[in-house]
């Protein structure tokens, strides 16, 4: 992406809205045109590919405005697999593609928080950054022989969340109805202010440091000393991200160990501290060499509410008995759906019932095999999105929670590894 083309300012950034809802506009035009004399049939097939339309062209907008839009545009398309497969990783791959810091402000950051200069502070400091997203960078370390991490938020970057917020919200009130624009966007919002507060992420992060079983997982510790404002410094783990460890061509008892360590990550953090880690990137796990699971950034995460994983609970197990009557009272509980507004039978058997299989075999007591089913997390939201559209409200803990299972069974499908999710055991 051109670097000279990125917006800077509001009323730039606002015509890349103005321009995006214009066209959207067009298109809904031409779409009813086009389903004016069509069958139910053609309808649907039409609906489906002007979804797909729009939403390549609201993200291609967003992918333009970067910063805090575009970080809310690659949550927002983990939601709307509508999305073609490359647009989605355009998107992802631009929130990795942020212009660092220079290093005189890196400098200048680190006086202003730390009151010394890096070459004062540290045995070794790196200035370019070993890794950077849309809302920081990461530089590495020395300190009396340990090798530490300081992550340094971009400069001014929180005072633009509220602004990007409403500016996608406006383009994403153009999407076809289903997901709950508002409720999606307040949660993301939340999410993101909470994400560049580094104060909390640290807090968190030590709260998963000593509550984690140290015999399977490694986590970072934080170093309160280097950390201040928006500096936050931890210790830096040994480790292989997924796609480096997988080109070492480790043996599937390895890849099976692994996974099973994800699995249980997410068991222990719903069962334990009751927050889950809730930015799934195949990026914040580590494969060390002692076999354990690193995990980094407790930046994103979601609290948990006790009686909303109840209610998925009992969602997941009335998908399992297969009864129809649980299924629609697990699902009035959770608040899905309006107890005076119940789907037919019709719907019923079209939509809802195939995602109640879907969801009966991931959580089957006997596991699942990731490996032999190839593009399960994909079916499973295409899926949920035809669901969607029943639904009378979302409770907020679903959106991050949804995505958390969901980028977990990407992994599992990339380590190709059968896996059993022990959430439902033990858990009244």
């Amino acid at each position: 992406m051109d670097e000279s083309a990125v917006p800077q300012g509001k009323v730039k950034r606002s015509g890349i809205a103005a321009v995006t809802t214009a066209r959207v506009g067009a298109r809904h035009l031409r779409h009813r045109a086009r389903t004016a004399l069509a069958d139910e049939t053609e309808r649907e097939r039409l609906r489906e590919e002007h979804e797909r339309d729009v939403a390549r062209l609201i993200f291609r907008s967003l992918s333009r405005l970067r910063g805090t839009a575009l970080k809310i545009a690659q949550a927002l398309s983990m939601e709307l697999e509508m999305l073609p497969e490359a647009l989605r990783k355009e998107l992802a791959k631009s929130c990795y593609q942020a212009p660092p810091i220079n290093r005189a402000l890196v400098r200048r950051i680190i006086i202003g928080k730390l009151g010394a200069a890096p070459e004062q502070l540290f045995e070794r400091f790196d200035a370019e950054p070993f890794a950077a997203a849309s809302l920081g960078q990461v530089h590495a370390l020395r300190h009396q022989g340990r090798e530490l991490a300081l992550k340094i938020q971009y400069p001014g970057i929180a005072s633009t969340i509220d602004s990007d917020t409403a500016l996608v919200a406006k383009m994403t009130g153009l999407l076809p109805k289903g997901f709950f624009p508002d409720i999606v966007l307040a949660e993301i919002r939340e999410r993101l202010l909470e994400e560049t507060d580094y104060e909390l992420e640290a807090e968190r992060t030590m709260t998963f440091y000593t509550a984690a079983d140290p015999d399977h997982f490694l986590l970072p510790r934080v170093w309160p000393e280097f950390s201040a404002g928006t500096l936050l410094c931890t210790e830096r783990l040994p480790g292989l991200h997924l796609q480096e460890w997988l080109a070492t061509d480790p043996q599937d008892s390895a890849k099976q160990a692994f996974a099973e360590h994800i699995a249980n990550f997410l068991t222990f953090s719903i069962s334990g501290p009751g927050i889950i880690h809730a930015d799934p990137n195949p990026g914040n796990f580590l494969f060390c060499p002692d076999g354990r699971l690193g995990v980094l950034d407790f930046g994103c995460v979601r609290v948990m509410d006790r009686q909303f994983v109840r209610g998925f609970i009992n969602l997941m197990r009335a998908f399992q008995s297969g009864g129809v009557s649980d299924i629609i009272a697990a699902y009035e509980h959770l608040g899905l759906l309006d107890p005076s507004d119940k789907p037919d039978s019709e719907a019923f058997d079209r939509f809802i019932k195939p995602w109640a299989k879907w969801c009966g075999a991931i959580f089957a007591p006997q596991g699942y095999d990731f490996g032999a089913n190839p593009g399960t997390a994909l079916q499973g939201k295409r899926l949920h999105m035809h669901l969607d559209r029943y639904f009378t409200s979302l409770p907020r803990e679903l959106v991050f929670f949804d995505r958390t299972l969901h980028g977990y069974f990407r992994i599992f499908e990339q380590l190709q590894a059968r896996v059993r999710l022990p959430l439902l055991e033990d858990s009244d």
